[in-house]
Parts: C-alpha cells; structure tokens; sequence
C-alpha cells in the first residue's frame, strides 16, 4: 500500500469514528431527553395520613417486633418524607382526641391539638372520639375558645370538613362539607365523614345539637359540588372501617362495602376506626387505614396529569414509626 493510500485509508477510518460516535451521542442524549420529560410530565403529589391518635403522645407500641409510636418519633418520619417532597399534604381521618391518656385528657386534649399544629396538618375530619364531651368542646378545640378548666384555647390550625354532621337547627352540615387545597397548580378536593354509628357511640345529651347522616349520600351529594366546581382529583377522609391483607386482598370493612355506590369520581379514601391495616382498591378508589395510636402512618403518591388535571396512577404504603430507623423528632 503506498503511503497516500494509508492516509486516505486514516482518514476514512477517522471519519467513520466521528460519524458514529455522534449518532451513538445523539441517540442517548435524545433517549435520556424523552424519558426525562415523560417522568416530568406529570405532578408528583403526596398524601401522608394518620387515623385514629387518640391523643398517644407518649405511648409506643411493637409493631412487626420493632417498638414504634410516641409524637416525637410519628413527627420525625413525617417531617422526613414530607422533605422528600414539596407537594406534600397532612390528613387525618379523626379521632385525633378522645380516649387518650392523661398527657393530653387532663387537658382537655389540647396538647393533641397543638402537635397537629406544629406538624401543621392540612386537612382533617371528626371521628367519634372528637364529640365524646359534646359539640361545643369539638367546636372549641377546632375553632378555639375558653374552657373553665384550661382557660383560652387557639384552636387547630388544621382545615376540618364534615359532610354528614348536620346541625339539626340550620340543617346544613355543623362544618364545613369540604376542603378545597391546591398544590402546583391542581386543585384537590377533600371531603369528610364520620361513621353513622356515632349515634351509638355518643350519648344523646352529647350530640343533641348535631344528626350524623348517612355517608355515601353525603359523599356523593358533596362530590357533585366539587366537580361542579371543576375539581376532578377528590380525596374521602372517612372515620369508617376498612381492613385488607398486606397485598391488598380480601379487604372487609364498611367503607369496601360503601365503595361501588360512591361516586367514581373519587379517588383515594383515607379509612380510620377500626384501627386496622387496610391498602387496598375498592371499587377503584385507594383505600388506606394505618393502625392506630401513631404507630404508623399512610403514604399515597399520586401522579397528575397537569393539562387534564387528573390522577393517572396511585400507590400507598402504610409506613410503621419503628424507632430503630429514626431519631426522634427534637422540637416534638
């Protein structure tokens, strides 16, 4: 081979190894670009849920043979996977107080109230716990107001909505029936209720002001208000039962019995009550239930399409407090 023939030869060569190292760059680049605004495209949004406190503020529990509970370690795992995510919401789906021990009963639950407050939950709901000393000390420890006995109360600085808790002067629901909260631009739609067996639950004297309705009427009655409204991503916080298997088979409870006549347009249903383990679909509505006492919380990711605004997938985990995966929460 003469020595022209070898240059041209190398600079083929050279050529060839620049061609197709562009294409192999350009193909990753525009490969990378299309999985990355694929991910982008939608709105990550967070839902963290507790039920069923009952004011246990210093009480831990084993849960999976791992000790968990108390508010300073429940603080800690939800100021922790609230960080993870700006668009974020705290919920609860009542009996936040009533039942509780001395820490918090001896003051008429109001150190509940004011851990919810430092953790600055956004929505919740009454359970039947919330009416044990009557309408107006739920009233007051929401709305704030004088006690005899602790003097001035604040008040929760969480919004509270009940549906089927109807004052039975005005026959309008005693709160309001929902909470509308907006997060990157999407509306979400909260809507609460409380199990009719509250009017078993509470004495006559301590709910004569208030009749508790039936649930699936006052669900959908709100739900038709809120897609008047426009809003398409709606959220039940329900002191109701719900029970499922780890993996979400054979669920029981009032609220999966409830699910096929509440309006599809619901999509995640946060349980509370019966104080079990519940993660499972209903109907086709996320349907979670994290124990009891602050031994473990609900976390439901959703995924929103911005232009459509609607949900177009959702998961949960229910989250144990275990304490050997955590320290404690120090402001708490």
């Amino acid at each position: 081979m003469s020595k022209f023939q070898a240059i041209t030869s190398l600079f083929i060569l050279v050529f060839i190894i620049i061609f197709v190292t562009y294409k192999i760059t350009a193909f990753s680049s525009n490969h990378s670009s299309t999985n990355h605004s694929t991910f982008n495209r939608y709105i990550q949004l967070q839902l963290l849920g507790v039920n069923d406190f009952h004011g246990q503020l210093n009480k831990y529990q084993m849960v999976s043979g791992n000790m968990a509970g108390g508010a300073e370690y429940l603080a800690a795992y939800l100021k922790k996977y609230k960080q993870e995510n700006p668009n974020t919401l705290l919920v609860h789906a009542g009996d936040m107080v009533g039942g509780s021990p001395p820490i918090s009963s001896q003051f008429q639950d109001e150190p509940t109230i004011e851990f919810l407050n430092l953790l600055h939950f956004d929505v919740g709901t009454p359970g039947n716990h919330e009416l044990d000393e009557g309408v107006n000390e739920m009233k007051r420890l929401i709305h704030g107001g004088f006690n005899k006995k602790t003097g001035y109360f604040q008040g929760a600085n969480t919004a509270y909505s009940s549906a089927n808790i109807i004052d039975r002067k005005s026959g309008i629901p005693l709160l309001p029936p929902y909470v509308i909260k907006q997060m990157d631009g999407i509306d979400i739609g909260f809507i609460g209720v409380v199990t009719k067996e509250t009017n078993m639950y509470v004495s006559p004297e301590n709910r004569k002001e208030v009749e508790i309705t039936d649930e699936v009427s006052a669900i959908n009655r709100t739900g038709k208000l809120l897609k008047e409204k426009g809003i398409k991503v709606i959220v039940v916080l329900a002191h109701n039962s719900a029970k499922s298997e780890k993996a979400g088979a054979n669920s029981t409870g009032a609220l999966v019995e409830m699910a096929p006549k509440i309006d599809d347009e619901v999509d995640v249903i946060f349980a509370g009550h019966s104080h079990e383990y519940a993660n499972t679909v209903a109907a086709g509505k996320l349907t979670v239930q994290a124990y009891s006492n602050g031994k473990a919380f609900s976390q439901v990711k959703l995924e929103i399409d911005p232009h459509a605004k609607m949900i177009v997938k959702k998961q949960a985990k229910i989250i144990a407090t275990s304490h050997h995966h955590i320290k404690p929460d120090e402001e708490i």
